[in-house]
C-alpha cells in the first residue's frame, strides 16, 4: 500500500509540474502571437507592387456582369475565380447598405467553419465598406488577422456600380498575406 501511495503521490507531483509548464507554454505562445500581430500592424499602409497587382485583379473581377446578377450566379463566379487565383482566401458580396448578400466564398484549401454564416451581417460601419461605398473607388486595408480564417490577410473592397454609375454592391476580397512573399 505504501509503495502504491508513494507512486500515486509522485504521479500527482509530476502532473502538477507538467500542468505548470503547460501554462507557461500557453502564456509564451500568446505573447508571441501578440508580438506578431503588433509587428504586422506596424506595416501600416506600406504597399508593395503585389498590392496593386491584386487590386487590379479584383477591380477587373468587379466589372464582370455576373457580379451584378443574382447572388447564386455571383457566388459561382467568385468560386471559379478562387479556383484560378491562389492569392485570395475568400470573397463576399455586400449590398449598397452594407448587408452581406453572399456567403463567404472560401478558396478550396482554406480551413474554415461552415457552421457560422456571415450572410445578412451588416458591415456598414466597417472601414473597408465605408471607403469603397463613399468614394466609389477600390480600397486596400492594412494587414490584420482574419476573423474567418485566423490567418493574416488584407482586404480589397471594390464598388460594383449599376449602369448609371450608382453603387449597387461592394465586392470584398481577402488576400492571403503569403501572396506578398
Amino acid at each position: 500500500m505504501r509503495s502504491i501511495n508513494r507512486d500515486v503521490q509522485n504521479i500527482a507531483r509530476i502532473a502538477g509540474e507538467l500542468l505548470g509548464k503547460a501554462g507557461q507554454v500557453l502564456h509564451h505562445s500568446q505573447a508571441v502571437r501578440e508580438d506578431g500581430d503588433r509587428l504586422l500592424a506596424g506595416l501600416g499602409d506600406f504597399r508593395l507592387e503585389i498590392h496593386h497587382a491584386v487590386q487590379a485583379s479584383v477591380e477587373q473581377l468587379a466589372c464582370q456582369p455576373g457580379l451584378s446578377a443574382d447572388v447564386a450566379s455571383a457566388e459561382r463566379l467568385l468560386g471559379n475565380t478562387l479556383n484560378l487565383d491562389t492569392r485570395f482566401e475568400l470573397f463576399y458580396l455586400v449590398d449598397r447598405n452594407g448587408v452581406q448578400l453572399s456567403e463567404n466564398i472560401f478558396a478550396a484549401n482554406v480551413p474554415h467553419s461552415d457552421s457560422s454564416s456571415c450572410k445578412g451581417r451588416n458591415w456598414q460601419q466597417r472601414p473597408w465598406f465605408r471607403a469603397a461605398a463613399d468614394s466609389l473607388r477600390s480600397h486596400i486595408t492594412q494587414v490584420y488577422r482574419s476573423s474567418a480564417t485566423d490567418d493574416f490577410c488584407f482586404t480589397i473592397s471594390v464598388p460594383i456600380l449599376d449602369t448609371r454609375g450608382q453603387l449597387l454592391r461592394v465586392l470584398g476580397a481577402d488576400v492571403r498575406l503569403s501572396a506578398l512573399v
